[in-house]
């Protein structure tokens, strides 16, 4: 539709959908619009709470903003640029997407596995960790590991989504 510069309006609840054609993209709750972006923008840089939960799959993890760019959480500090909201000893919740969950058996960081789903390239984990907060892992190939299998874990994030915590 691009070549021909025809506009179209699409409505879904598909979100693979959506991501797939849509250039850009109209999240409503409500009967509100939360944010119009790109797929990318949804994804990556969520501008509230539902959009970041609604988008795609992850878990809010929470932390104490400790310093300029930096978060204390349960699986150790978390730095990148802060939105200017967020200040010293705010409470917070960090976005944690399926990506940013890295596998390291040495890790001291430790996570039980309660979930597994087969997603034809690998596999999506449920983990729950000490702190009893579950996130999500995606790891790619045919690694099956077991539930209730303990594991270590670490973030890797570079750009932290956060949001305040009321």
């Amino acid at each position: 539709m691009q070549q021909e510069k025809i506009s179209a309006i699409l409505v879904t609840h598909d979100q693979n959908e959506a991501f797939a054609v849509g250039d850009h993209i109209c999240v409503m709750h409500q009967g509100r619009v939360q944010q119009n972006d790109s797929a990318y923008n949804l994804y990556h840089r969520p501008l509230n709470r539902f959009v970041a939960e609604f988008i795609g799959e992850g878990a809010l993890l929470p932390g104490i903003v400790t310093s300029t760019g930096t978060i204390a959480t349960d699986l150790g500090e978390i730095t990148g640029n802060l939105p200017e909201s967020c200040k010293h000893q705010d409470n917070v919740d960090v976005l944690i997407r399926p990506e940013n969950v890295i596998i390291k058996d040495e890790n001291e960081n430790k996570a039980v596995i309660t979930e597994r789903y087969f997603r034809g390239s690998g596999y999506l984990y449920t983990l729950k960790t000490s702190g009893g907060v579950e996130l999500l892992c995606l790891l790619p190939g045919s690694e099956g590991l077991q539930i209730d299998q303990s594991i270590g874990i670490r973030l890797q994030i570079e750009r932290p989504v956060v949001f305040r915590r009321p």
